[in-house]
């Protein structure tokens, strides 16, 4: 929705500067394409990313944060025959690279700018701290 604000609105405002995200819904990316980096469904994430019982952390995660450069009206101007050229699948299929191993060239339209791990802790453990303040 942000995105069709900003173009509704390109003739008459200019963009400053833009952080924005999107809803990981369906196992597709912000292009709308199949995820390739072949992350677990969401049904199957919690016992892909959660510590397990009985090491320090249990029930915690490691979250990889990073920001990226976008030429995301580059990529939205590209016809989607053009689009799924580049990704090397159609939008429907499942993603490049899990039968053959070609990679697709997203990487032309985007460019990591940071990136850092983090600990993030449990429900539990944060409730734990927040009751026993003297733990921190």
């Amino acid at each position: 929705m942000a995105r069709s604000v900003i173009h509704d609105l390109a003739g008459q405002a200019s963009l400053g500067e833009e952080t924005s995200s999107w809803s990981y819904r369906h196992d597709r990316d912000l292009t709308g394409f199949i995820d390739g980096s072949e992350n677990p469904t969401l049904l199957d994430a919690p016992g892909a990313a959660l510590l397990p019982e009985g090491v320090p952390g249990a029930a915690g995660t490691i979250l990889l944060l990073q920001k990226w450069k976008h030429k995301i009206a580059e990529w939205e101007a590209l016809p989607l025959d053009q689009q799924e050229r580049i990704m090397g699948h159609t939008k429907l299929d499942s993603m490049a690279g899990l039968i053959t191993g070609t990679r697709d060239a997203l990487t032309r339209f985007t460019q990591p700018l940071t990136g850092s791990y983090y600990f993030v802790p449990s429900v539990e453990s944060l409730r734990c701290l927040r009751d026993n303040p003297r733990l921190v």
